[in-house]
């Protein structure tokens, strides 16, 4: 035999039994922010619709007939915004860590006035902070003027002394055109440095030289003069 219910304890279990179904999608709306992180659309009731809005611009995408269906339909819209997001990172990937390590790269060497010196006759060649003369040692930055093309500016130079023994230069500044890798500069400069050689007068010459910045600049004679006579320049063993 069945009794019959009260009509007042009826009512109060249909009230709830929504409370626990608004409970439980509040619960779910709230696991599915924690999982993906900022939400980018949120259901919102009005009467007895509920929009989806996109939060950031306030359009209404769509609406439902329940919460549970609005929030159904803004995972839907999350994942699709996930998605494209994903497919736009994995194109600009390989550009972006490219253009960030060259950046990188370039402010290393700014930030430590790098400059390759060359001199002949030892042939020995340098890295070395051509603002206080001191040589850098420190692999990033050695890195940072190896690993990626830089634009140069090129000072060469021909250390000479007359028969009174007073020292002199003669000395041609260049900016080539294009990108090079460090170790492609001895090619780029060869015929305009043997050049420079050539026309100093043999019996003056001691030395040569070339001090390659990889930025946009200017070098002027003392300064490459100082550079070059902290290198030891004017005091060279002939190469083996």
């Amino acid at each position: 035999m069945q009794t019959a219910m009260h009509p007042a304890f009826a009512e109060k279990l249909a009230v709830l039994a929504a409370l626990l179904e608004h409970s439980q999608a509040v619960r779910d709306e709230a696991r599915a922010k924690l999982e993906k992180g900022s939400p980018r659309y949120q259901a919102s009731g009005h009467g007895g619709t509920w929009d989806v809005v996109e939060i950031a611009t306030g359009a209404v995408q769509g609406f439902a007939y329940s919460y549970r269906a609005a929030l159904r339909f803004v995972d839907a819209m999350e994942a699709g915004a996930a998605s494209k997001q994903r497919a736009a990172m994995s194109k600009r990937k390989p550009h972006n860590m490219r253009a960030r390590l060259e950046r990188t790269c370039r402010a290393l060497v700014s930030a430590n006035h790098a400059a390759v010196v060359n001199i002949d006759p030892s042939g020995q060649q340098v890295l070395i902070n051509w603002k206080n003369l001191k040589q850098i040692r420190v692999r990033q930055v050695v890195d940072a003027v190896c690993d990626i093309p830089h634009r140069w500016t090129i000072y060469l130079s021909v250390l000479c002394r007359d028969h009174f023994g007073a020292r002199y230069n003669k000395s041609i500044e260049v900016v080539p055109q294009g990108n090079y890798r460090a170790e492609h500069l001895t090619d780029v400069i060869e015929a305009m440095y043997s050049d420079l050689r050539a026309s100093a007068n043999p019996n003056h010459l001691v030395a040569s030289g070339w001090i390659a910045i990889p930025t946009d600049t200017t070098v002027d004679e003392a300064q490459a003069a100082k550079v070059f006579a902290a290198v030891g320049a004017w005091n060279q063993q002939k190469a083996a």
